[in-house]
């Protein structure tokens, strides 16, 4: 029992069953290939028809295929959407496109842990590395099962950036530390959350290092800065007037505890908590050294007003939503658990450790087979939906119940992937908050079964045909408009 506790086989359990979670995801998740998603479980639908922007609209252009008409990528990262573009001209679609690039971004992350030798850690360990990261019940949710391409190759930047320190942490930096601020522009213009925690790691390095190589420091953090200008200046000139980021403030989701968000508010409380406890036990093993603590306090305080929900109240931070910030914490705690040299702790606590990490990797997986559903393959309804397709002209809109049908915003990406206008979408951060206030008016005006205000409305947002279901038809039909078409629950009404 001592040998298993002294070596690394006792992380084979974690890895086959992590491994074996992500296999099955990532095979079941393949049903993408075959079918546009339309389920409410996908934010994946959006980056595929954003991944069709950068064909059929270009970079800061106008896009007319959502909320009449918006500039592309003004308030979208570009990142990933151009590093996966070559792969849509291959394929020719957007399906296997954003399939692939998820399937390339894990094994660029396992490639850059495996190969980065200077972290000093066993090849178990570098598996294992890679599997606590994008294996977790998280990252499943995430990535895989929702789609969140753009982010997990963000992910990829910053795993490089953060080795990049890592390695000058200990190292007298030169020229190559100008990389740093290439992968950081990279992180930037892929997920600009993520580059707002990888300053942490920028200030770390600066604060340990002499004035001499400050210097190179501030070089590549500026470097990254003007790489990545072209993006975030117009970005945050335009963020105020015409995006509804500010509005947002997703960070909020924090303080709410309803039922939906339980799992968030517990993994934000276990997850930040394990970043201290881990961080203390790694630096106990480096002897309390002075200079780890230094160059990891940014990131200690960040973690601390995380999990004390100060966030949510801080500029830029309550605009970014939760789950990078677990995922940013998981890094590091992962990063502290593994690079712990338990030989300079009590046996005790090496014991306690494993057993945890055991019982964390099965309450993950348990939490992925409750919480994290299948991808769900079409039924009769969203064939019926997708074959409106074609019956559609002009700008159109959803009106409705569509809660036990398809979901509207994928069904939006879907008809943008046709090339078909809509005056919704699926990224309201592109839109006006007066924008999305009257697209809220017309719905209410729709329910309430207010035909003069509805008809004003529809006609102020340029609606040339409006597609409903069940009950939405008999009100459309009370309303006067004109009839196009039925399929199954759904129809198609003309606006006069």
């Amino acid at each position: 029992m001592g040998r298993f506790y002294n070596n690394d086989s006792w992380l084979y359990l974690p890895i086959i069953a992590l491994a074996i979670n992500l296999v099955y995801r990532l095979i079941d998740q393949s049903k993408l290939l075959f079918q546009f998603p339309l389920d409410y479980v996908n934010d994946m639908s959006s980056y595929m028809a954003q991944l069709h922007f950068v064909k059929v609209c270009g970079f800061h252009n106008l896009c007319p295929y959502w909320y009449n008409g918006f500039i592309s990528f003004q308030h979208s990262p570009p990142g990933w959407y151009y590093a996966a573009y070559p792969i849509y001209l291959l394929f020719g679609d957007v399906k296997p496109a954003l399939y692939s690039s998820i399937i390339l971004s894990l094994a660029l992350i396992f490639l850059v842990i495996y190969k980065a030798e200077f972290l000093r850690i066993s090849k178990v360990k570098s598996i294992a590395f890679f599997l606590f990261f994008t294996s977790n019940a998280i990252a499943i949710g995430n990535f895989i099962r929702l789609g969140r391409a753009h982010e997990l190759f963000a992910w990829v930047n910053f795993f490089i950036f953060a080795l990049i320190l890592f390695y000058y942490k200990d190292k007298e930096t030169d020229w190559k530390f100008l990389f740093a601020g290439l992968f950081y522009a990279a992180t930037l213009l892929t997920y600009q959350g993520i580059g707002v925690f990888a300053l942490t790691l920028f200030l770390g390095i600066f604060l340990i290092k002499p004035l001499k190589e400050k210097l190179k420091i501030a070089a590549a953090f500026i470097l990254g800065l003007i790489l990545s200008s072209f993006w975030w200046f117009p970005f945050i000139a335009k963020i105020s007037q015409e995006s509804a980021i500010p509005t947002l403030r997703q960070n909020y989701w924090i303080l709410v505890f309803h039922a939906k968000d339980v799992y968030t508010n517990i993994a934000a409380t276990a997850i930040s908590l394990a970043v201290l406890v881990s961080f203390y036990f790694y630096w106990k093993s480096q002897n309390k050294s002075r200079k780890e603590l230094i160059f990891f306090l940014p990131l200690l305080i960040f973690n601390i007003l995380f999990l004390f929900r100060l966030t949510p109240f801080i500029p830029v931070l309550k605009d970014i939503f939760p789950d990078p910030y677990l995922m940013f914490f998981i890094f590091f705690t992962v990063f502290f658990s593994l690079k712990t040299d338990f030989s300079k702790l009590e046996s005790s606590i090496k014991k306690g450790f494993i057993l945890l990490v055991i019982l964390i990797t099965v309450l993950s997986i348990a939490l992925n087979i409750i919480h994290t559903p299948p991808y769900k393959e079409y039924n009769q309804e969203y064939e019926d939906a997708a074959s409106l397709l074609p019956d559609i002209e002009g700008r159109f809109m959803l009106l409705g119940d569509f809660t036990k049908t398809i979901y509207p915003k994928a069904f939006y990406s879907y008809a943008a992937t046709k090339n078909i206008p809509s005056v919704e979408g699926w990224y309201p951060q592109v839109a006006s908050p007066a924008y999305l206030e009257k697209l809220k008016e017309t719905n209410d005006y729709f329910k309430e079964k207010s035909c003069q205000p509805l008809a004003s409305d529809l006609k102020a947002l340029n609606v040339q045909t409006i597609i409903s279901n069940k009950e939405g038809c008999e009100i459309l039909k009370e309303c006067g408009y004109r009839l196009e078409t039925t399929k199954g629950i759904f129809c198609i009404y003309k606006n006069l």
